[in-house]
């Protein structure tokens, strides 16, 4: 199997270690590899290391309207479209000299938000697969170019790897298509601290999609004198955001007990310590920082929507308990923050090993790897059509 692989985020984001996991295990079992990056980054370190080849098409995009949030945006609209399609006709061009060299068996694009690997291979005759990832309207509040319609239909004629059943029903995928979850952990690793220390935590992204605000004002809402819980967040954040939401903590109890930390390289040792772990996103494709922090043996308090409501669903059906604590407005997190306080150790160990026996029977890396390498293989075709013909 020689696959190709188009990755758009060069960065240390859940896509990308969900990939990276991917790739050494298809490594592992025989396959030729090549990935296609926008820039050298932790991406392309992680490849090194792995010593998986890649190769750099800066040209590559997001197939998506540009981004009219602010007013700054709006002058600056037909700029960025006119650039967006200069960049799709470049990264189109590099691609094909990359596919000439490699000839690949099967191209893989890494999100739904990559169009250039399903233009190529549909108009060259190699078979394509679609990693749906996300949402992208739900989640990020892009909109796919020229509209979410054609994205469908170019779905639909793809073979596709949603990563929950969730995914496959907002993109009415009725063929062709396989749910494979992330890959969490080994088959053989779970970790367990029973040691917590007095604080809730955040990792992710901090912005308003991921649900932020409203973590913070659930949490000003439950501090008072009579608990001394700090809140950690982790994770990249603009200045102007941050202003925002230091502006919900000043003068409260919360003021100084929020620790704004930015990223880390190493967020599972905060998971293991903490209380329990917050995920407020708004609509998560699956939720991987969900099954991570369950993983390490930490709490999960989630928003009951997309892959965070399908993993506590899946906990539900297999162990008959719910496997963390959900909530769907402000004041029901404010309520399980309360609860956190309630549970007796015995009673939040109970729901923390349900929650592992949940990973390790869905999201191991072993799963992943072998579950995807069958797609594959199904996928691929044994001739190349079409590739003699690119020039």
């Amino acid at each position: 199997m020689k696959l190709l692989t188009i990755n758009s985020d060069p960065n240390a984001g859940g896509s990308t270690i969900s990939l990276l996991h991917l790739l050494a295990g298809l490594k592992a079992k025989g396959a030729d590899l090549l990935v296609v990056i926008p820039s050298t980054g932790f991406c392309s370190k992680q490849l090194e290391k792995l010593r998986i080849p890649y190769r750099i098409n800066p040209y590559i995009i997001l197939n998506v309207w540009p981004s009219l949030k602010c007013a700054d945006d709006i002058w600056k609209f037909f700029p960025r479209l006119i650039r967006n399609g200069i960049y799709s006709v470049l990264a189109y061009s590099r691609l094909a000299k990359t596919v000439k060299e490699y000839r690949p068996d099967l191209i893989h694009s890494n999100n739904s938000l990559i169009e250039i690997g399903f233009r190529f291979s549909h108009r060259h005759g190699i078979p394509h697969v679609w990693h749906i990832r996300e949402y992208g309207d739900r989640d990020f509040r892009l909109k796919y170019f020229p509209s979410a319609r054609r994205q469908q239909k170019h779905l639909a004629e793809s073979h596709t790897i949603p990563i929950t059943e969730h995914l496959a029903r907002h993109f009415n995928l009725d063929k062709k298509y396989r749910v494979i979850y992330n890959g969490i952990c080994s088959t053989a690793d779970v970790f367990y601290d029973p040691n917590k220390e007095n604080y809730f935590l955040y990792v992710g992204a901090v912005n308003e999609n991921k649900g932020v605000t409203d973590m913070i004002s659930a949490y000003v809402e439950y501090c008072n004198p009579a608990n001394d819980d700090k809140l950690v967040v982790i994770g990249r954040y603009n200045d102007e955001y941050l202003l925002q939401l230091k502006k919900l903590i000043a003068d409260t109890s919360a003021e100084s007990r929020v620790l704004f930390l930015g990223q880390t390289e190493n967020p599972y040792r905060y998971m293991q310590k903490a209380k329990a772990m917050i995920v407020p996103s708004k609509c998560e494709g699956f939720g991987r920082i969900t099954a991570e922090a369950m993983f390490n043996g930490c709490l999960v308090i989630g928003r009951n929507t997309g892959g965070t409501k399908e993993q506590f669903d899946n906990g539900l059906a297999l162990t008959g308990k719910e496997i963390g604590l959900r909530f769907s407005s402000t004041q029901e997190l404010v309520n399980a923050l309360q609860q956190v306080d309630d549970y007796s150790e015995t009673e939040k160990e109970l729901i923390i090993k349900d929650a592992q026996k949940t990973v390790k029977t869905f999201y191991t890396i072993e799963n992943n790897i072998e579950q995807t390498y069958e797609f594959l293989a199904e996928c691929q075709i044994p001739t190349r059509v079409g590739i003699q013909q690119i020039g």
